[in-house]
């Protein structure tokens, strides 16, 4: 229970804060790009490395992910399981949608951008907007705590009893595909625009402290409450949607807001994990799964199977990327620019 608790603390933020961070990063993107070089820049992008993932990668992760396989053998993988697995590329078992784990997000993504793409070019602000002061203090301050989270609010509760959970399945998944839509489409219209320190620095602690406590009651109402899923479109719900919603546009204050006050520099290191975060990202779920194959079958506590896992599958992860950088042919398979 205390790792569901850890991992959902993330989840309920983690990946619409990605979204959202999209959302702008495609705002500056199309300020330089045609529609053309855009559409091609995403298919390189994101259709190419999400395409050769399922095909090529989703299948050890599958046939090493945890399951009822008595046999696990070089001759069984490719003469059986990979010929099986390929012909249901698109319907997984775990999932009941497509097969690619964890790459849901790049499909995802790029949905939203080549759908919204003539609607964000009809609908562009300018550039020299980005910095108005007298735009930006319009808006009471206040005001930009809680009206971008009411979008997440009505989200949430009109759709998550209808489609509910994380399915990352596309077919029925429309509460978080919409939920994450949402975001992307405020990091694109809110994101260049607003000084996430500046409302930061207005509001803290106060900021930080209210996103904690709101996923602390999160957390206890989700796991610790009877029967709570069955308070569907009741006044309960509705007041988890509100605690939810705003739970997640806080968080993306508090995290955009402390990186642009602490993290806004630039070194190697960060230049050389900024080039390798995507193909690492692509990578190090079938590098985890693999690994922890292994280290499971020696029989170790789980504290330290699970320091064994970050010891083996770190470095490993980062070995791929450097033999993947150095070919034309794997740089265009896993999207690096």
């Amino acid at each position: 229970l205390s790792g569901w608790i850890y991992v959902s603390f993330f989840s309920w933020w983690q990946m619409p804060l990605l979204f959202f961070i999209s959302g702008m990063s495609t705002y500056y993107g199309l300020t330089r790009k045609t529609n053309l070089s855009f559409v091609k820049e995403r298919v390189y992008r994101l259709l190419v490395p999400l395409l050769f993932f399922m095909v090529f990668l989703f299948q050890p992760l599958a046939y090493f992910f945890p399951s009822g396989l008595s046999e696990r053998s070089l001759s069984h993988y490719f003469l059986e399981f990979w010929p099986y697995s390929l012909q249901r590329l698109y319907l997984s078992d775990y999932t009941g949608g497509p097969r690619w784990a964890h790459m849901w997000f790049v499909a995802y993504l790029l949905i939203y951008s080549i759908v919204l793409l003539p609607i964000f070019r009809r609908y562009t602000p300018k550039v020299t907007e980005i910095h108005s002061t007298k735009k930006q203090t319009k808006v009471n301050q206040l005001g930009k705590i809680i009206i971008p989270a009411i979008p997440f609010i009505a989200i949430f509760f009109l759709l998550e009893p209808l489609y509910p959970g994380h399915r990352n399945n596309l077919y029925s998944d429309w509460s978080y595909f919409s939920y994450n839509l949402y975001a992307y489409i405020l990091g694109y219209y809110i994101g260049p625009f607003l000084n996430f320190k500046e409302l930061l620095h207005r509001f803290k602690p106060y900021l930080i402290i209210l996103a904690i406590g709101l996923s602390m009651i999160i957390a206890y109402l989700k796991f610790f409450t009877e029967n709570f899923d069955n308070l569907a479109y009741s006044f309960s719900f509705l007041g988890y949607a509100i605690l939810y919603g705003l739970n997640t546009w806080l968080w993306f204050i508090v995290i955009i807001g402390l990186s642009s006050k602490f993290l806004n520099f630039s070194n190697k290191l960060l230049r050389y994990l900024n080039r390798a975060s995507y193909p690492i990202y692509i990578i190090h779920f079938v590098v985890m799964v693999i690994a922890g194959h292994f280290i499971t079958k020696m029989s170790f506590l789980p504290v330290f199977e699970f320091i064994m896992l970050i010891v083996l599958s770190f470095p490993a992860t980062f070995i791929c990327y450097e033999l993947i950088k150095r070919w034309s042919l794997t740089r265009i398979l896993f999207g690096i620019k």
